[in-house]
């Protein structure tokens, strides 16, 4: 199992490296191309990313799984996602509400933040862009009711972006290079990864403070959430 994690933690670097470099070159494609084209193939991008994170994932699996020699037993999380309607949004781009809570206690989700799923034609990516809400607690179980509507202004503040690339399996992504600003359980900077696959997700969600000491998030090795098996 090590030797598969580190093989498979090599390669996603790899891929992010690829990623990140690809990024970087953005503004050089900018110049080149000053109206750069959204293609079918990237609207279809956007859509399968959409599918990927609609519905609940959890991490059950790991959760059942004994605690490792000095470390605590992985909590079991489900992560709910589901399509909302935003007024005046642009076309072609998604928003999501998800909210994150440890079993059994649904009803009260220690996250909750809106996505915006939209094409980035400049570096043929697909651009996850995180909002936190204004008030929290009049959206809690919102997937579980029939009208879900949120207007933009319950979310006017833009927390992260994540640049998700198309590979063979899904899709791999990262935040900027300099993390994303933060003010959230002691951390200041917010870096992550994140990899999808058919089942599941993986991420590696971490927080850091003013130091660059990381407080709190994923270390070792990510966090895993797979999508329930039909009984």
């Amino acid at each position: 199992m090590k030797n598969w994690l580190h093989i498979a933690t090599d390669r996603m670097t790899i891929s992010l490296v690829s990623l990140a470099a690809l990024l970087t070159a953005a503004p050089a494609s900018a110049n080149q191309t000053a109206n750069p084209t959204i293609t079918a193939d990237l609207t279809n991008q956007v859509d399968r990313v959409v599918q990927h994170l609609e519905g609940i994932l959890t991490t059950a699996e790991r959760a059942a799984q004994p605690a490792k020699p000095g470390k605590r037993r992985a909590a079991h999380v489900v992560m709910t996602t589901c399509r909302i309607n935003v007024p005046g949004s642009k076309p072609g781009h998604t928003f999501l509400y998800q909210e994150q809570a440890i079993f059994p206690r649904l009803n009260q989700p220690y996250r909750q933040r809106i996505l915006e799923i939209s094409p980035s034609p400049l570096t043929q990516t697909v651009r996850s862009r995180s909002f936190k809400l204004t008030d929290k607690t009049q959206w809690v179980n919102l997937c579980d009711r029939a009208q879900k509507t949120i207007s933009q202004r319950d979310f006017p503040t833009d927390i992260c972006s994540v640049f998700l690339k198309a590979t063979n399996e899904g899709f791999i992504g990262t935040t900027q290079a300099t993390g994303c600003p933060a003010n959230f359980r002691g951390a200041t900077i917010i870096r992550n990864r994140i990899r999808l696959f058919p089942n599941g997700m993986q991420t590696w969600d971490q927080g850091f403070n003013a130091q660059g000491e990381q407080v709190w998030g994923a270390k070792g090795e990510p966090y895993e959430f797979r999508r329930p098996k039909k009984n």
